[in-house]
């Protein structure tokens, strides 16, 4: 018997998430907005639809998502 594979019509919907450290880093780093950019052609070139992308500046990494501010409204 031969499978066939059918390709659904609606995207796969996801959320970006982008976060500096500080906002120095916001200001003059590695900027929110590259990140974003980022994000947005890896969303195009997989087929993904951004529902959002969310931007998290002046959070350490070492803290845990679920405690972060935008994180948790993420989750």
């Amino acid at each position: 018997m031969k499978k066939t594979t059918t390709r659904t019509t609606n995207p796969t919907k996801a959320i970006g998430y982008c976060r500096v450290s500080t906002q120095e880093q916001a200001q003059e780093g590695v900027s929110l907005a590259a990140q974003d950019e980022r994000i947005r052609a890896y969303a195009t070139m997989r087929g993904v639809s951004l529902v959002e992308v969310v931007r998290e500046e002046g959070v350490s990494g070492g803290t845990p998502f679920a405690s972060r501010p935008q994180g948790s409204r993420v989750l």
